[in-house]
């Protein structure tokens, strides 16, 4: 928290919640991040980013980012009875894409702590109906989560243009 303004944001829960940029790929929103990020005079807890944030996110976006990497993971919700036996089957075969030689899966803190994520898409169920994987990193750490977001995004390539839509030319 403190790396992006909260101002003009209406949030459930103000001391966790923060505005981030949503996009197509790790990329493209790793490139709007540059351009929002930084101190704000209208959020004083932006004051906490002075100095913490690099001028280059792009620089983080590396296909080997899961190299060595130790992966936390939270499996409160797909233990769940009532979880939706496809999307714990995404999740589990999610894991299985991060393990060794990658990292270390282990436990982890829940999402909507106020930390940074991340969310790639993890696969399709069979109604083809998009799921995601949110990635959480410490405060300021987001080097490491752009790392593992665009190594996991590029190894799996589970991202799909939608089919309902015309592509429109640049």
């Amino acid at each position: 928290m403190g790396l992006t303004s909260r101002d003009g944001i209406i949030p459930l829960y103000l001391r966790n919640d923060i505005g981030g940029p949503m996009a197509r790929t790790v990329e493209d929103a790793v490139k709007i991040l540059e351009v929002i990020a930084g101190f704000d005079p209208s959020d004083p807890i932006t004051e906490k980013s002075k100095d913490l944030s690099p001028f280059n996110y792009t620089s983080f976006l590396k296909k080997d980012g899961l190299k060595g990497a130790r992966i936390g993971v939270f499996q409160y919700y797909t233990e769940k009875p009532t979880a939706n036996p496809q999307i714990k089957e995404l999740f589990e075969k999610a894991i299985d894409d991060n393990k060794s030689p990658a990292g270390d899966n282990s436990q982890l803190i829940p999402p909507h702590t106020g930390f940074q994520a991340i969310t790639v898409p993890m696969d399709f169920t069979s109604d083809n109906l998009p799921t995601g994987l949110q990635i959480v990193g410490k405060l300021f750490e987001e080097r490491v989560i752009i790392q593992i977001a665009y190594a996991y995004e590029q190894a799996t390539k589970h991202r799909q243009p939608p089919t309902r839509f015309v592509v429109t030319k640049r």
